[in-house]
Order: C-alpha cells, then structure tokens, then sequence
C-alpha cells in the first residue's frame, strides 16, 4: 500500500506546462573558429573510434 502512496505523491509534484519556454532567449554566438574547431575535435574523434574498432578486432585463425 506505502508503494501506491508515494506514486499518488508523485503525480502531485508540479509538471512543467508546454506553454513554458525551455530554449533560451538569447542565442549562443560563437564566431567561425569556434564552430571550425569543434568540428575537428569531433572529427578527431571520430577518427579515434574508428582506430580503436579497427585495433581490436582478432585475427580470423587465431582459435584454431
């Protein structure tokens, strides 16, 4: 029965209306170096990802 209490708590606690606004007012400038370099960092990454998959794959007659 304390597990149908708390749930009915829950359903009390204040929701968020969709009429809020949740996305800032203002918008976040950053300049064409900013955006250039997150790029490449995430390109860079990526690249990683891809080596670390490409490095751990084993060789086909390795149980045998």
């Amino acid at each position: 029965m304390q597990s149908r209490k708390l749930f009915g708590a829950e359903m009390e606690a204040p929701v968020i209306s969709p009429k809020e606004n949740l996305v800032p007012s203002e918008t976040l400038s950053i300049d064409k170096d900013g955006i250039m370099s997150i790029n490449e960092r995430l390109f860079a990454l990526h690249l990683a990802k891809i080596d670390r998959i490409l490095q751990s794959v084993p060789s086909p007659g390795a149980g045998h």
